[in-house]
C-alpha cells in the first residue's frame, strides 16, 4: 500500500474517531461516574490485624518550649503570632492509646503479631489496588490538585485553611506569581515509588540501595540525607516540609537571616520539589512565604518550592475519614494517598510509630534526630493500623526489617 494512501486512511480514522473521544470526555464531565465507596467502607469496617493483645505506647512529649521559642522569636510580629490550634494541658488531653481501627470496642493490636505480618512475602492486589486507586483519584483530583497551580486558583481568591476551617486567607499576588501554570504531576505517572516515613526504625536496615532503585521517593519533612544513605537513600523528588514544625520550629520561624540561609544550605541536598503547606495554619503562612522569599533570592535549579492546595488536603483528609482515620492524618498518609494516584506500586519505609519492636530494641522517634513530638492532633496507632490494613491487602506494601540485595 502507497504511503500517501496510509497516511490518508489515517487521517479519515482520526476525523470520525477524534468527535467520538471528545463527546466522551464531556460526558463524563458533565455526568461523573458516581463514586463506589463500598470498597473503603470494607476496608474500614474490616478487622485490623492482630487485635486482642497489648500495644506499646506511643511516644510523647509537650510543644509548649517550642511554641514559646517560635512566639519569642516573631513577637516582635504581633499580627503573626504562633498561634494554632491550643496544645491542651495534661488534664485536657485525650487519652492517647494505640486503639483497632474498630472503635466500638477496646481491643489494640498485638506488636509481635503486626511485625511478622508485615515480614512476610508480600502479595500486590492487582485489582483491589486499581479499585482503590479510582475511588481515590474520584474524591481528590491528585494529579490537578495536590499543587496549588495558576490554573486551579485565581489571584485574590480567599482560601480555607486546611486545619484552622475558620479562617481564610488571599491568594496575593506574591503568591499567585509563584505558582506553576499547571501541575507539574498532572501527566505523569510511576511505576515504584518509595515514601519515607521519619520512624528510627529505618535505621540499620540496609535500605537505601533499595530506595534509591525506586521510580519516584518522597521524603516527609527534610530529613538529612548522607549521614543516614545506607540505610535510608539519597535520592528525592519530592520533599515535604510541614511549616510549622520544620519551618516555624526546626529554622527557628525564618525571621532571621542566620536561619533562612541554613534553610537555603539544607535544601541543596535535594532535588525535584518542595512541597509545603501553604495553606495549613495560620502562622505557616508566614513561615512559608518567607522560606519562598528567601529560595527565590537565591535560585536553584535543583529545587523548587511548591505549595499544597488546602482543597486537595481537606479532600485527602476527607478520603481518610472513610476508611477509618476519624484524627486529622499525618502528612505521610497524605503522601501515601497521593502516590496511590500517581503510583503503580507504593512502598514505604520508616512508619512505624512505636518506641520498641518485638526484639526489645528501642526505636528513635525520628531516625535522623532524637527529638520527640507531640502526637495529640494525630492518632498515630489508628493510622499505622489502617496502612497496615492496605499492606495485608495488597495495596500497599510496607517495610519494617532490613533490606537483602
Amino acid at each position: 500500500m502507497r504511503p500517501d494512501t496510509i497516511l490518508r486512511r489515517l487521517v479519515l480514522v482520526l476525523l470520525i474517531t477524534t468527535p467520538f473521544i471528545l463527546f466522551h470526555k464531556l460526558w463524563a464531565h458533565i455526568f461523573p461516574k458516581p463514586v463506589d465507596l463500598v470498597l473503603l467502607q470494607n476496608i474500614r469496617d474490616a478487622e485490623p490485624p492482630c487485635r486482642r493483645c497489648t500495644a506499646p505506647p506511643l511516644q510523647f512529649e509537650n510543644l509548649n518550649k517550642v511554641e514559646e521559642q517560635v512566639v519569642n522569636i516573631t513577637e516582635k510580629h504581633q499580627e503573626h503570632q504562633f498561634k494554632i490550634d491550643p496544645v491542651p494541658d495534661d488534664r485536657e488531653r485525650p487519652e492517647q492509646k494505640a486503639t483497632t481501627n474498630n472503635t466500638a470496642n477496646s481491643d489494640v493490636i498485638d506488636l509481635k503479631c503486626i511485625f511478622d505480618m508485615l515480614t512476610k512475602p508480600w502479595k500486590r492486589n492487582e485489582t483491589t489496588f486499581r479499585h482503590f486507586r479510582e475511588t481515590l483519584d474520584a474524591l481528590t483530583n491528585t494529579r490537578e490538585m495536590i499543587v496549588l497551580t495558576k490554573n486551579n486558583c485565581k489571584l485574590n481568591e480567599e482560601m480555607e485553611y486546611s486545619v484552622q476551617s475558620n479562617i481564610k486567607y488571599p491568594v496575593t499576588e506574591e503568591i499567585y506569581d509563584a505558582l506553576p501554570k499547571t501541575s507539574p504531576f498532572a501527566r505523569k505517572s510511576y511505576g515504584v515509588c518509595s515514601i519515607i516515613g521519619g520512624s528510627g526504625i529505618i535505621n540499620n536496615s540496609g535500605c537505601g540501595e533499595q530506595i534509591d532503585k525506586s521510580d519516584f521517593v518522597i521524603r516527609c519533612n527534610m530529613p538529612p540525607l548522607e549521614l543516614h544513605a545506607k540505610d535510608a537513600g539519597r535520592k528525592t523528588d519530592v520533599t515535604t516540609a510541614n511549616n510549622v514544625a520544620v519551618l516555624g520550629g526546626r529554622y527557628s520561624g525564618l525571621a532571621r537571616k542566620y536561619d533562612q540561609q541554613r534553610l537555603l544550605s539544607d535544601v541543596q541536598q535535594y532535588s525535584g520539589y518542595l512541597w509545603v503547606p501553604i495553606f495549613s495554619v495560620k502562622s505557616g503562612t508566614m513561615y512559608t512565604l518567607r522560606a519562598y522569599r528567601a529560595m527565590k533570592r537565591e535560585p536553584s535549579e535543583q529545587i523548587k518550592m511548591i505549595f499544597a492546595h488546602p482543597k486537595h488536603q481537606i479532600d485527602v483528609q476527607a478520603f481518610w475519614e472513610k476508611v477509618g482515620i476519624q484524627s486529622r492524618a499525618t502528612t505521610g498518609a497524605h503522601m501515601v494517598a497521593s502516590a496511590i494516584s500517581l503510583c503503580e506500586e507504593v512502598h514505604l519505609y520508616g512508619f512505624w510509630p512505636f518506641d520498641h519492636v518485638p526484639d526489645g530494641r528501642n526505636i528513635d522517634f525520628h531516625y535522623y534526630d532524637d527529638r520527640k513530638i507531640d502526637t495529640w492532633a494525630h492518632d498515630l496507632s489508628k493510622e499505622f493500623l489502617t496502612l497496615a490494613k492496605l499492606h495485608e491487602q495488597g495495596v500497599i506494601r510496607m517495610h519494617v526489617q532490613k533490606c537483602t540485595s
